[in-house]
């Protein structure tokens, strides 16, 4: 057991392959999911995969999530790095001893259709469980004790004898489950309890019954699964073909891989040159699936680094996005280097660009920006575009505020049609993206539309009266004027993102009374013009996963006991400060700064983009002593470790002849100071 536990686990890249096909007569049709169904029902993955006007197209793409209340990847890694394993074997022990009479030994096999072979899951000591509605099947290979499979009642469960060894089967649709008991009596135990269960309607072993009213699919994509489901991201690649033996002359495939991770599009060569071979009829599109999830699930990820959403967002701020994991990928005699960022965040999905989205709408961005913050309905209209277009502007609304908010991808439908209005309609706060031009026409829909083809953000007429004349109009349109002043100097993408984020943060800041303003004037017009939004956000799900996650991040700071970011904000933003309080703030950041990684953390505070140590070498000009003597002090402890050496010559050339006229002038004062700080960090050490 504790060798096991020790040994780090293997890291699954893809999860599910499903491959359809459109069909003239049959329509979009699902023809198999690869190695296991993904959990939902194939009417709603095949809308999903295979997008309108297609027949228009070569090629298309589209983007769907699952499990959206799944946890994601990093949260399960974070969850398993802490469990006290031994408690929970213990209490899994006591709950098996108790349930001991629900419990059978046997060997588990599956067969399907299209692999018209038995193949066994099991070795020895399996068991099945009875609870409510499904039959979970567990094994003692697996020590943690989680099902390896998972049975829905349903209403034409069979039982059957077969011959002596092999006992009884239940056939759900294309999926046949066997089992093999070790004896006789076992096996009609096994078989009595069972029909019991069909018989009752899915009513559990205590009798009590469920509303058994069939759901095609849940927004959560529970389907009766565990609640540790992992949130996963689909990313669709479509393809179509002339050909004189098809119906009307065209094949459509469409090649659908599902995974925790969301760097998907890395991997759209590689899906792309599959989908190819499937139009091959020499292949078997089956064969071509199962050597791409081989090839796929072969590359090694046992040291990439698995962060939660907080180190993400610090490494972010340190690494300035440099750091990559580099792998290769081989498929077909292909290979494809792989260089995988670590620090990509739940809410972001590929290669997308915001640039390009505030580029089309300019000053209307800021309307969506607040139907975000407000969890106003917003839908993404894009007629006779590609779906992967619309996908893509869909993607690129969540980068206004993700990162500093998380988890919005989550009512997040880059791709539907009005067939699947079912799936969201009752979702607060939706953002959709669609190629119909019906949904434009059906306000009762969306609360905002913004239509790709004339660029423009319509207000639904109900609630255009809040949006006109909204005191936070000034503020948001003097922002997205900066913005775009940047765009038009042909600022690259990170920048673009890096001010929404600041402005998205500055919100937050205000909502949660922690904003730094030039004045108490202006911070009364800004959070009163602001106050009606921020109500409204205060009651949202985003709020309370940021109050939360700020917990986290903080506890992960190297420099504890002091708030940098916020002080740092000050010395950016307070013009009314005095000499004293200036002083106070210089002299904690060197007293808090000692060893590479405080410095490395700290300096992670002074992005080149946002004016980099200026706001800190700044006051080499105050008027009081005293602040030029903190300011010089910060300068010099920075410029003595490894991390920050050469900073100061790295100032420009006003603030470098500032620090060396002051470094010259207070003289022995400096001295003296630098070494009562060193007594400071004496004593309290």
């Amino acid at each position: 057991m504790t060798n096991q536990i020790q040994t780090k686990k293997k890291i699954t890249l893809v999860n599910n392959i499903i491959f359809g096909e459109f069909d003239a007569l049959s329509g979009n049709t699902v023809r198999f999911q690869y190695p296991t169904p993904c959990g939902v029902s194939t009417d709603i993955l095949e809308e999903f995969m295979i997008p309108d006007g297609l027949h228009n197209l070569d090629q298309d793409w589209t983007v769907f999530l699952l499990n959206r209340e799944g946890k994601n990847f990093s949260e399960l890694q974070e969850i398993e790095e802490n469990e006290d394993i031994k408690k929970e074997t213990e209490e899994r022990e006591e709950i098996e001893e108790k349930e001991n009479q629900k419990t059978f030994p046997c060997f588990v096999f599956t067969s399907t259709p299209s692999s018209k072979t038995w193949s066994a899951l099991g070795e020895s000591g399996n068991w099945i469980e009875f609870q409510e509605k499904k039959i979970l099947i567990f094994s003692d290979e697996e020590k943690e004790k989680k099902p390896i499979m998972e049975i829905d009642w349903f209403q034409d469960l069979e039982i059957q004898k077969l011959e002596d060894n092999l006992y009884y089967f239940f056939d759900q649709e294309d999926l046949t489950i066997g089992f093999k008991f070790f004896d006789k009596e076992l096996g009609e135990k096994f078989s009595d309890i069972v029909m019991e269960f069909c018989k009752s309607g899915g009513k559990n072993l205590n009798g009590s019954n469920e509303n058994l009213e069939k759901n095609d699919f849940n927004i959560n994509n529970n389907n009766g699964g565990s609640s540790t489901s992992g949130f996963k991201y689909f990313l669709t690649i479509v393809k179509t073909i002339q050909d004189d033996q098809a119906t009307r002359g065209t094949r459509y495939h469409a090649l659908a891989i599902g995974s925790q991770f969301q760097f998907l599009h890395l991997l759209k060569p590689i899906l792309m040159l599959a989908l190819d071979q499937t139009f091959d009829q020499m292949h078997d599109p089956l064969d071509i699936a199962k050597e791409l999830y081989k090839s796929l699930n072969s590359i090694d990820l046992a040291n990439f680094n698995i962060l939660t959403e907080q180190k993400k967002q610090i490494k972010r701020i340190k690494s300035n996005f440099e750091n990559k994991f580099k792998t290769n990928l081989f498929f077909n005699g292909q290979n494809l280097p792989l260089n995988i960022p670590d620090y990509m965040l739940e809410d972001e999905f590929g290669n997308i660009s915001l640039g390009s989205f505030v580029k089309s709408f300019r000053e209307q961005t800021m309307v969506v920006f607040n139907a975000i913050l407000t969890n106003k309905r917003i839908i993404v209209l894009g007629h006779q575009m590609p779906a992967g277009t619309v996908c893509e502007y869909v993607l690129a609304i969540l980068l206004m505020v993700c990162p500093p908010m998380r988890g919005i991808i989550r009512r997040s439908f880059p791709y539907v049609n009005l067939r699947t209005i079912d799936l969201f309609e009752n979702l607060p706060g939706y953002i959709v993206g669609t190629t119909n031009p019906l949904f434009a026409t059906k306000q009762r829909y969306w609360d905002v539309l913004c239509d790709l083809n004339n660029h423009k953000v319509q207000i639904n007429s109900e609630i255009s009266s809040q949006y006109d004349n909204a005191p936070h109009l000034e503020y948001d349109q003097k922002f997205i004027k900066s913005v775009l002043k940047v765009i038009n100097n042909n600022a690259p993408e990170r920048d673009i993102r890096q001010m929404f984020q600041q402005y998205t943060q500055h919100f937050i800041n205000m909502a949660l009374d922690n904003e730094v303003f030039v004045n108490e004037k202006a911070k009364k017009l800004e959070t009163s013009a602001n106050q009606s939004r921020i109500d409204i956000w205060k009651k949202s799900k985003e709020y309370q996963t940021y109050i939360k996650d700020k917990q986290i991040r903080n506890s992960f700071y190297v420099i504890q006991g002091i708030d940098v970011q916020h002080m740092i904000r000050k010395l950016r933003i307070k013009k009314d400060f005095s000499s004293d309080k200036l002083f106070t703030i210089y002299e904690k950041f060197i007293l808090k700064i000692n060893t590479e990684e405080e410095c490395m953390e700290f300096l992670s505070f002074f992005s080149e983009e946002n004016g980099g140590l200026y706001p800190l070498a700044v006051n080499l000009f105050h008027t009081s002593e005293i602040v030029r003597l903190g300011t010089v002090a910060i300068l010099k402890r920075l410029d003595s470790i490894k991390t920050g050496s050469g900073l100061i010559t790295g100032l420009n050339m006003f603030l470098l002849l500032a620090y060396e006229r002051n470094v010259r002038q207070l003289g022995s004062k400096l001295e003296k100071f630098m070494q009562s700080v060193n007594i400071q960090k004496h004593v309290k050490n």
